[in-house]
């Protein structure tokens, strides 16, 4: 028997490194048509390199099948025969080579006018294309052109014997089908099961594949060899292969074996209709086996229904079409049919519904009286025969009738597929030039309308390598997107005929069952991108043929389809296609789903996330539409929740790539799990506690192995696996989602409480949660060392709004959950998990582990998450659940001085900074002095950087007194830093400079000298950073607001600010940060400005603002004049231009003209408003004679105004002149025409429109108190103005979409100006007095225990934006950064109306209007509504 020996294993070994050459069908028929004996000795060359990569290919797959299939007997017999055939070939050359031989071999290498193959390509036949080793190349050369020399006999003689050497090896493999049925055998006897597993049956597909392959260049080679081929043949290939002939001789053939075989006198006729002069170039010998096959079936089939004493069988039909791309054979019988459960195992190997057939190992398959029906292997063989040249074979089978076959046989190319295949050929070229010249030839082949369908017939042609035919795919994709429609948003045309879409979409589909992944998922995404344009109009059965696939299809069709429906589900279905799609596809997702024996976990785990993208389509629907989820989600969500369950309980410990798999799809069950929750609480509920339980045991059983593989050590040995999709899949992914689960099921207590704490409140399992929690926490090492070797991640990913996103920001937010719904519960459980901790981590320390710290980091971490409540608990005289206590007794002191461990260093010093409000007066000075020596001394990034975060929080939360002493050596130890930081440090540098600088300024002072150039350095350095330039103003905005400081800064600045703000200057956005610094200058500096302070600066402002349109420059240089108005109007008047003797107030004018000027956009004019009221405010008597114009300028503007943002100041300059001049206001607006609109109409419309949406407590303030100055005027002026009551809402049950919103703007009722005013003012107490309430109540307010989170509406996204809404109510329903700008305007502070309270001012203008009795609030309050006037009422009682 033979052996394989250690040297040829190492040798089969090292060839099965190479990729295989892909050899195409018209290569071979372009070399053979004039062969010669040195182009056939060049050949075999060829094939003595090629044919052992690929043996050496089928040997290493065959030693690594899964399942222990290499160890069957017959499969070792097979496994023998490749390396038997290795060694004979890779012998053959050394032993057979003659020197003339050699030096002729050397000559031909150097010929240049030869016909080169392509470059190396993946091999079909392996999953993942290339294998082994790049970059390595065998310089594959198969010739044509070298005919006209002579031969020398040695010549001949070796080509002879060659061809006798590899005829042996062909006839050596001839049984290899059999006796790998007989292996198959012996396995499905050993597993004792009747079924091939999934992963088994891609192998035969690829084994018998490649055989195909290898089959086709020896059989080919030896017909070339053996002398003058037969008429039309080149080889084996028939280049006018009649269909009609070869298919009566399969018949023939066939209906020989039916009656042998069953002792019939006459068999069922088989009746042919089939052109008789139809031919097409193909391999005889395949579509004789194809034909034979499906006929013996059929024949068997119905001799089998109707049973051997039938005199009149009904006839089977052997039906040929010739079609634009394909030739059509259907052949049909009424043999019974197949029942619909084994449609899909026919495709399988060894599945038969005959009886089976005793395999004989010696058995020939190639001898002609092969059984009639047996092996199984028929059907999958034939398939495999039929896509090597790009066709199909599809079965239709009626239970109870018969059967329909359908064979789809790939034409070979035409002139224009022959264009196509040269340009994508050299496209893959490594010389540019050939590259560069062969995209264009394609751009100008790609206008043809047979272009797609080329490009499709390519990547379906098995023929070809894989590096070709992913290239037709990709191109054929960017193709629909360029010109398949001119509805697509890239369409440049021109756009294909019908017919040749239709041809397109019908052979794309044929690529979902490709044997090679790529193909296949290129041919997914083409699909997708037709049926984006096409389904379901001009695809109507698209859905039909996916469904088909998932139905009856192979496993790589499932994985096909699979493909298509990701997409299809989430980008092109509607709610309105919904019922035609969820009946048919959500049956077969689960069926796939539960089919675990069938199908990969990869496929598996794509059904659930189709799934998930159908519920979350039903999630943004239900609210219009709940009726759909009631029809479509709620009958089904069961038997789903029940298979999620079966997969989430399923844990594999000893086949780690089963395992990964298992990975992938829990983490997809889950997220399916997590937006039904989230989406529909209600129909989730029964299934909570059920999935938590798996969940559960999860994160138990990752723990130990997410701490190996780590937290503790560098190596990456966790294990990742990709999918078939090429996915990475680690168990990471699905902690994020176990987390997130863990956490909505928190949320809903009322449901899991027994879970978390037990129907006791003690023996749930969060105290073992908290501290998993914390072990998930932990520093991984790849952490540690990125963070090492680049602080400014380290403090991006500390963040508490950090882009990164770990298990460790994971399990915090889990931690953080727990707290929030069973905070007593878990703080309890941290403080005994810290306490546990701890010790365990000075134990490993005694130990001598060196990530004994880690332990004692996540704990910090954790307790610090709460730091803000422990104090304020501690600082109420309570007791804390949590012992901060000890921890600074025991643990953070000492962690100070762990030099060598700089993380824990760190962590301590930020950890007791959190807790600073609480220090003691003799540990606050000592932490302080700690993190100052850390910033001057300690040689580790790591601990600077927290140091730094540690002083940020003493400076925020401890007295000054502990700080002031340290000013001095803070401001000395963090400034020389900013020379050697990058961005993350460098905005955590400055915030730490802003908080010690505002200390004592007087200290500040002193290092005017270095603070002065490091934030003007640092403003040049970093002009693009929005974030970091926004830390950099923050820091000069608090030195020019020092005093000590101001004059020395103000001389450094100035120069340098009024050298940017230039017209020459092409940095638009340097400018407007130096008029935003400018800015800032002016606002710290004494008012009135120091004489000759304005003119530094205002020639170079006026001028670019004059002549600039960029929105940012504009902006910037409105809100500098205002402060310099403020500040000095007077100094601006007095300024004068010599170049044009224009005075400032005069440029100024100019420049609010160009604002106002309707040409402007309104955003670029957002702050003119504010520029013209504080101008009117500081300069009434300079600007008296313009005011007129100013106001119609205004007015004008403000007609045609859209945004709220603008028009709001535009209002508030009218608003500021009625607080004391309302009579004067009305009667110039009602004196004023603009377009024919009255000034009244245009000015109370806007501000009445606006009020409510008014932002800033002044600007509201103001707008009510001049309101009530309006109504009291009673000016029949006023009362006759009409504007907009309340919204008219529609009552169509229609859904708005965004272009009917358009075309139908809201429509409001028509009421007056005194009425709308005494109806926005009422809202307005109304809102002040419950403003109180909710304050008063703010304090006894305890959070719901839950009975609403079973609502199908109350979800995270909501609580998300109830809590916003929340944050907003608690401030009063006001724009912060307003109040703070309001808040730094001296003038506003200083003025009575923002000390005023508006509730009593309100109630005092309404008794004030009742006591009156005046008939303009009589009506008014007559026009209000029932409601509006008993709320009134109340109001004042």
């Amino acid at each position: 028997m033979y052996r394989i020996t250690p040297q040829l294993s190492e040798k089969i070994k090292h060839f099965a490194t190479f990729p295989q050459t892909g050899v195409s069908l018209r290569q071979m028929v372009m070399f053979g048509q004039n062969p010669t004996q040195g182009t056939l000795f060049k050949a075999s060359q060829f094939l003595s390199e090629e044919l052992p990569i690929r043996l050496a290919l089928r040997v290493k797959e065959l030693e690594e099948l899964p399942h222990n299939l290499s160890e069957m007997p017959s499969i070792v017999r097979v496994k023998n025969w490749y390396a038997q055939s290795f060694q004979d070939i890779v012998e053959f050359p050394s032993r057979e080579m003659t020197p003339v031989l050699k030096e002729i071999t050397k000559s031909m290498n150097k010929q240049a006018d030869m016909q080169a193959l392509p470059e190396n390509s993946p091999n079909l036949a392996m999953p993942n294309g290339n294998v082994g080793r790049k970059g390595v190349s065998l310089s594959h050369r198969y010739h044509s052109a070298m005919d006209g020399a002579e031969w020398p006999a040695e010549m001949h003689t070796y080509n002879e014997k060659f061809t006798k050497m590899i005829e042996a090896v062909k006839r050596r493999h001839d049984p290899v089908v059999t006796t790998v049925a007989q292996g198959i055998l012996e396995f499905k006897q050993a597993k004792m099961s009747h079924v091939v597993d999934t992963d088994v049956q891609a192998f035969l597909d690829r084994f018998y594949m490649s055989r195909i392959g290898i089959r086709m260049l020896i059989g080919q080679h030896m017909a070339l060899n053996k002398g003058p081929s037969r008429k039309d043949y080149v080889g084996i290939i028939c280049t006018k292969t009649n269909l009609a002939d070869m298919a009566q001789e399969a018949i023939d053939n066939a209906k020989f074996i039916c009656e042998d075989y069953y002792g019939l006198f006459r068999g069922p006729e088989v009746h042919l209709h089939c052109k008789k002069d139809l031919e097409f170039m193909y391999v005889p010998s395949h579509l004789s086996h194809m034909l034979f096959e499906l006929l013996k079936n059929s024949l068997r089939a119905v001799v089998e229904q109707y049973g051997t004493e039938c005199e009149d069988y009904p006839p089977i039909k052997l039906i040929v079409a010739q079609g634009k791309e394909d030739i059509a054979i259907k052949i049909s019988d009424e043999g019974g049919g197949i029942p619909r459960s084994g449609v899909p195992l026919v495709w399988t190997y060894m599945y038969t519904t005959a009886p089976s057939q005793n395999l004989d190992p010696t058995f020939d398959k190639s001898d002609f009286k092969a059984p009639m029906a047996g092996f199984g292997y028929g059907l999958p063989i034939s398939r495999l025969y039929a896509r090597y040249f790009g066709g199909d074979l599809k079965l239709i089978s009626m239970e109870g009738y018969g059967t329909d076959v359908y064979l789809h046989l790939n034409r070979i190319s035409n002139k224009m597929d022959q264009a196509v295949f040269q340009a994508l050929t050299d496209t893959l070229s490594s010389d540019t030039n050939i590259r560069l010249t062969a995209e264009l030839r394609l751009k100008e082949l790609q206008v043809n309308s047979e272009f797609p369908v080329s490009l499709i017939r390519l990547a379906l042609a098995r023929e070809c390598n894989v590096s070709q035919r992913h290239s037709a795919a990709v191109l054929l994709k960017n193709y629909v997107d360029t010109q398949w429609s001119e509805k697509s948003a890239k369409f440049c045309g021109p756009e294909p005929p019908a017919e040749t879409k239709r041809i397109v979409r019908e052979m794309v589909l044929t690529g979902l069952s490709d044997l090679t992944n790529r193909i296949r998922s290129a041919c997914a995404y083409v699909v997708s991108k037709i049926a984006h344009h096409d389904w379901p109009e001009q695809w109507t059965n698209l859905l039909d043929v996916l469904v088909h696939h998932l139905k009856n299809g192979s496993a790589d069709e499932v994985h096909g389809s699979m493909r298509v429906l990701t997409e299809f589900v989430n980008k092109d279905i509607t709610h309105a296609q919904l019922p035609l799609v969820a009946p048919v596809l959500f049956p077969e997702l689960l069926r796939i789903l539960i089919s675990e024996q069938l199908y990969s976990h990869a496929t598996r785990s794509r059904c659930a996330s189709i799934f998930r993208n159908a519920v979350e389509m039903l999630y943004t629907i239900k609210e219009e539409h709940p009726e759909t989820v009631k029809q479509y989600l709620t009958p089904i969500i069961g038997n789903w929740n029940e298979a999620f369950i079966i997969a989430l309980h399923k844990r594999t410990a000893d086949n780690p790539e089963v395992e990964v798999g298992e990975w992938g799809l829990k983490t997809e069950v889950l997220k399916c799990i997590n937006l039904a929750i989230q989406g529909f609480p209600k129909l989730m509920a029964p299934y909570l506690l059920q999935v938590f339980v798996p969940v559960w045991q999860d994160i138990l059983h990752l723990r130990p192995r997410y701490l190996s593989q780590h937290v503790n050590t560098s190596d990456n040995t966790g294990e990742s696996f990709q999918d078939s999709d090429g996915e990475t899949i680690g168990f990471e992914s699905l902690l994020f989602t176990q987390f997130e689960f863990v956490q909505m099921a928190c949320r809903r207590r009322k449901l899991t409480q027994s879970a978390f704490i037990g129907e006791d409140g003690k023996s749930g399992i969060l105290p073992e949660l908290v501290w998993n929690t914390l072990n998930y926490m932990q520093m991984t090492d790849d952490q540690a060392e990125t963070w090492v070797f680049d602080p400014n991640q380290f403090i991006a990913d500390e963040e508490d709004d950090s882009y990164s996103f770990n298990v460790r920001i994971a399990a915090e937010d889990l931690l953080t959950t727990l707290a929030e719904n069973f905070e007593v519960e878990t703080l309890n459980a941290l403080n005994l998990s810290v306490k546990q901790e701890v010790s365990s981590s000075l134990n490993e320390k005694a130990a001598g582990n060196v990530n004994w710290w880690k332990a004692q980091e996540s704990s910090l971490l954790a307790v610090g998450i709460f730091a803000g409540d422990l104090s304020e608990t501690i600082k109420s005289g309570s007791q804390t659940s949590v012992d901060v206590g000890a921890l600074f007794d025991h643990v953070i002191l000492g962690n100070l001085s762990e030099h060598d461990f700089p993380f824990l260093q760190g962590r301590s010093f930020v950890f007791a900074s959190q807790f600073a409000s609480i220090l003691p007066a003799n540990l606050a000075s000592q932490y302080v002095t700690a993190a100052v020596e850390a910033i001057m001394k300690s040689p580790s990034a790591v601990v600077k950087v927290s140091a730094l975060k540690a002083l940020n929080n003493f400076n925020q939360y401890l007295d000054k007194q502990y700080i002031a002493p340290h000013q001095r050596p803070i401001l000395q130890g963090i400034a020389p830093m900013i020379e050697i930081t990058t961005e993350e440090t460098l905005s955590l540098i400055l915030r730490t400079l802003v908080s010690t600088s505002k200390i004592n300024e007087q200290v500040t002072a002193e290092f005017e000298a270095t603070l002065g150039p490091l934030v003007l350095d640092s403003w040049v350095k970093y002009p693009a950073d929005h974030l970091i330039s926004m830390d950099i103003m923050d820091f000069f905005d608090t030195l020019a607001a020092n005093q000590p400081i101001y004059p020395a800064l103000n001389a450094r600045a100035m120069p340098i600010l009024v050298n940017m703000i230039s017209a020459a200057n092409p940095d638009k956005a340097r400018v407007s940060s130096a008029i935003d610094l400018l800015k800032s200058l002016v606002q710290g500096g004494p008012s009135p400005l120091p004489p000759n302070y304005v003119t530094q600066f205002f020639h170079n402002l006026m001028s670019v603002l004059l002549t600039t349109d960029d929105r940012g420059i504009l902006q910037s240089g409105q809100e500098c004049l205002t402060i310099v108005v403020q500040k000095d109007v007077r100094q601006i008047a007095a300024w004068r231009d010599a170049a044009s003797g224009k005075g400032g107030l005069e440029l100024i004018i100019q420049f609010i003209a160009k604002l106002l000027d309707p040409s402007q956009t309104e955003s670029a004019a957002l702050y003119v408003g504010d520029l013209i009221s504080k101008l009117i405010k500081k300069g009434a008597d300079l600007v008296s004679p313009i005011l007129p114009d100013l106001l119609n300028a205004v007015t004008l503007r403000l007609a045609e105004a859209k945004l709220p943002t603008f028009i709001q100041p535009l209002v508030m300059v009218f608003a500021q002149l009625c607080l004391n001049q309302y009579e004067v206001v009305i009667n110039f607006l009602g004196g004023l025409n603009i377009n024919g609109r009255n000034g009244l109409d245009i000015v109370m419309s806007a501000w009445l429109a606006n009020h409510t949406d008014f932002t800033g407590v002044y600007n509201q303030k103001v707008s009510a108190v001049a309101l009530t100055k309006v109504f009291m005027s009673a000016d029949p002026r006023i009362a006759a103005v009409q504007v907009e009551g309340d919204l008219i809402v529609p009552h169509s049950s229609r859904i708005v979409t965004r272009s009917r919103s358009k075309n139908t703007p809201d429509q409001f009722t028509i009421t007056t100006v005194p009425i709308k005013i005494i109806r926005l003012l009422s809202t307005d107490l109304t809102n002040k007095i419950e403003e109180e309430e909710n304050q008063a109540a703010d304090s006894d307010y305890e959070d719901d225990d839950g009975d609403d989170d079973l609502e199908d509406d109350d979800d995270d996204r909501s609580r998300e934006q109830f809590s916003y809404l929340s944050d907003i109510m608690d401030s009063h329903g006001l724009d912060m950064e307003d109040d703070k700008e309001e808040e730094a305007d001296p003038d506003i502070l200083v003025d009575p109306i923002y000390q005023l309270n508006m509730k009593t001012y309100l109630v005092d203008f309404f008794r004030q209007c009742v006591q009156q009795n005046s008939p303009a609030f009589a009506q008014s309050v007559a026009e209000l509504s029932d409601v509006e006037r008993r709320t009134l009422s109340s109001l004042l009682a």
